[in-house]
């Protein structure tokens, strides 16, 4: 049978993700491919450039050959008849074309050309692409930290710009390395269901189908397989309604395998009916040998092995003739397991070699399954020496595959570090500079003004009071930041907060109306406390404090979301506002903080390592789901200073969550404005929730 552990499964739709990393999509307006090449008959010079560029575009994924052609000619019309935006667009679609036809090379030289002349003529959305497009190239060549610098630069761009479609396009980017590549689920759930929500605020439904198929994808591989469920059969009805041939086979493979592990194959095998026969008919055969795979499971699970038989045998035929070679490792996995169900354990024992023989040239998960298989069948043959073998290369090769992704995870990390470093460097430099050339500017045209006549006076004296408000506009930005850490501080959380509790307050108030639940909705307050700080203080001096908060700072920055606030709150205290989350990934992500602060080893000038755990309290507001107004967010921050100085009680190193323990009453709500963390355990207001519960 199939095993169903989500974090060491490599699902059918791992490699419909693969193909996930998206930039734009064309609008339902546009005009149709057909339509374009018509008028190319007729059209010359600029007209006919941006034509052809449109259609370098709109052929990238289906025809990548024809693409490149039509971008060829489109370049060398845009020396002659210059159109930066246009050309910058050519560039990155035709790196992308290249991309399908597999030359990472060529892809590598056009993303880089399109980064370049985005610069020179300051094309910023151009820019962005093009990141997103060496973000991809990086990916597929398993470089996924440097995949993630790319797709946060772009998204920091795009945010900037006011482009919410391209910033879900870079969440979503962002959600397939964490989810795929680095298996940190949690955060990739957060970028997807943030993709998510901007897509469904512009109203793109096909954009909005993929990132409910990868927020499904995401909730199988946490074992919550009824949402997933859910978010897959939503997926599958906006494509049936867009009429996406080759979408709504994915989405019907999604769904089908997915009632194979809920235990109704039977229904699963009506989905895959379907799945196939359309990859048949488009010519898909990767999807038809994928959709063979996941019949033979459903086969199996129901109980009928020689039908499973059948349709793994042509799996491994029509997989072969799609040249990819997780697909043809798959389906050889899949005979084998179809063959040992029938008792043929020798030919089961072939295919199973052969998969491994295969796996070991792209996946050590892949290698870790196929041990599994040989190690089963040589236990049915009962060579039983064999099969401990078997299952000893298992558990090493599935060591070694969470080693690789831990050794991913640091590079991550550092990278992260690295590049929040550089830029709050380049930041505060910048700023000095540009500081200082504006006061010595200010002073030059006062020294003039006052050598002019009263005309010019008045002029000069405009455009000063002009620059001194940029000035002043400057200080301010620097005066939201704390000056240690180059966090945000109070100042900033105090007048920024009110923003984010509004937008959160309608979402829950418009799912109230609607009778659902509010989906991403909520903010997240988390006090975090460095434990026994004092004492670094006293055996250190102050400045080796002060680096302890700064790479503290760093690290607490490294694990949030770029949409979370992280805020030095004062002293060694930090204040994270995870932003428009589900409540119930507090516990991760408070959980992801306390082990890297853990993990985290300063060196200061005397070459001693210091080491030091935080402890953590949190809340979320609403407070009161079913009622969002009844707690104030300056209570529900009290709450997480409480559950904070709880942990700290408890042994530190460790995090406590607080959440409401009964229906907002008006007797209840009065309890909780005044009552302490104690009190309101006891007589059941409250419930703590804790890393060492």
């Amino acid at each position: 049978m199939i095993d169903q552990t989500p974090s060491r499964r490599v699902p059918a739709w791992t490699f419909a993700l693969l193909a996930t990393l998206a930039l734009t999509a064309a609008g339902a307006q546009d005009p149709s491919v057909e339509d374009l090449e018509a008028g190319l008959a007729t059209q010359t010079g600029l007209e006919r450039a941006r034509t052809l560029a449109q259609l370098t575009d709109r052929l990238r994924g289906d025809a990548a050959d024809q693409a490149i052609e039509y971008g060829r000619e489109a370049l060398e019309l845009f020396e002659e008849f210059p159109d930066p935006e246009a050309e910058v667009a050519t560039w990155n679609e035709m790196g992308w074309a290249f991309m399908t036809l597999g030359d990472l090379e060529q892809a590598t030289a056009h993303a880089e050309r399109g980064r370049e002349r985005a610069i020179e003529t300051d094309e910023q959305l151009g820019l962005s692409r093009a990141l997103n497009n060496l973000g991809v190239v990086a990916r597929r060549l398993g470089r996924s930290a440097e995949a993630i610098d790319y797709f946060s630069k772009a998204m920091r761009i795009q945010d900037a710009l006011g482009a919410e479609f391209e910033v879900a396009g870079s969440m979503n980017n962002l959600g397939v390395v964490y989810g795929l590549d680095l298996n940190d689920y949690e955060r990739a759930l957060g970028y997807h269901r943030s993709a998510l929500g901007v897509r469904e605020r512009l109203g793109d439904k096909r954009a909005i189908a993929l990132s409910l198929a990868n927020v499904g994808s995401i909730y199988f591989r946490l074992g919550d397989l009824q949402r997933s469920l859910e978010h897959q059969q939503r997926a599958l009805e906006l494509r049936r309604e867009l009429g996406i041939k080759f979408r709504i086979a994915s989405s019907l493979a999604n769904v089908a395998e997915l009632h194979t592990a809920l235990g109704d194959p039977d229904e699963a095998l009506v989905h895959l009916e379907e799945s196939i026969a359309i990859s048949r008919e488009t010519g898909e055969k990767a999807r038809v040998a994928t959709g063979l795979v996941l019949e033979t499971h459903a086969y199996t699970t129901s109980g009928r092995p020689e039908e499973a038989l059948t349709a793994a045998e042509e799996a491994v035929v029509v997989g072969d003739q799609s040249g990819e070679l997780p697909i043809m490792t798959l389906s050889r996995l899949a005979l084998a397991s179809a063959n040992r169900h029938l008792g043929r354990l020798t030919e089961a024992e072939r295919w199973a070699r052969q998969a491994l023989s295969m796996s070991e040239e792209i996946s050590l998960n892949l290698v870790d399954q196929s041990h599994l298989e040989i190690s089963n069948i040589l236990e049915g043959a009962g060579d039983y020496e064999g099969a401990l073998a078997a299952f000893r290369a298992h558990e090493q090769a599935k060591e070694a595959y969470f080693d690789a992704e831990r050794a991913k995870r640091t590079e991550v990390l550092s990278v992260q570090f690295e590049t929040d470093r550089r830029e709050r460097e380049i930041s505060a430099l910048e700023s000095q500079r540009e500081l200082q050339e504006l006061r010595l500017r200010n002073q030059v045209l006062v020294r003039n003004g006052i050598l002019v006549g009263a005309l010019l006076f008045g002029i000069v004296g405009l455009w000063v009071y002009r620059r001194r408000l940029e000035v002043n506009r400057q200080l301010e930005e620097l005066s939201l930041r704390d000056p240690l850490t180059g966090l945000r501080n109070r100042r900033f959380f105090y007048q920024t907060v009110e923003g984010d509790l509004a937008a959160s307050l309608r979402e829950h108030r418009a799912a109230l109306e609607a009778g659902t639940e509010a989906e991403g909705a909520d903010l997240i307050f988390l006090l975090i406390d460095v434990d026994e700080f004092k004492s670094i203080n006293d055996e250190h001096g102050h400045s080796v404090g002060d680096l302890v908060i700064r790479r503290v700072g760093e690290t607490i920055l490294a694990t949030c979301r770029t949409s979370d606030v992280v805020v030095r709150w004062g002293g060694e205290e930090f204040l994270v506002l995870g932003r428009f989350v589900d409540r119930r990934e507090a516990g991760p992500m408070a959980e992801r903080i306390r082990s890297a602060v853990e993990e985290l080893e300063v060196v200061p000038p005397s070459g001693r390592p210091i080491h030091r755990t935080c402890s953590i309290g949190f809340a979320s507001f609403p407070f009161f789901p079913g009622s969002p107004a009844a707690l104030s967010w300056e209570r529900v921050l009290e709450l997480a200073d409480q559950a904070a100085y709880s942990a700290k009680g408890a042994g530190k190193n460790r995090w406590v969550g607080i959440t409401a323990g009964e229906s907002p009453t008006g007797e209840a709500v009065a309890r909780l404005q005044s009552t302490d963390l104690r009190e309101g355990v006891a007589d059941g207001a409250l419930i703590l929730e804790s890393s060492e519960s």
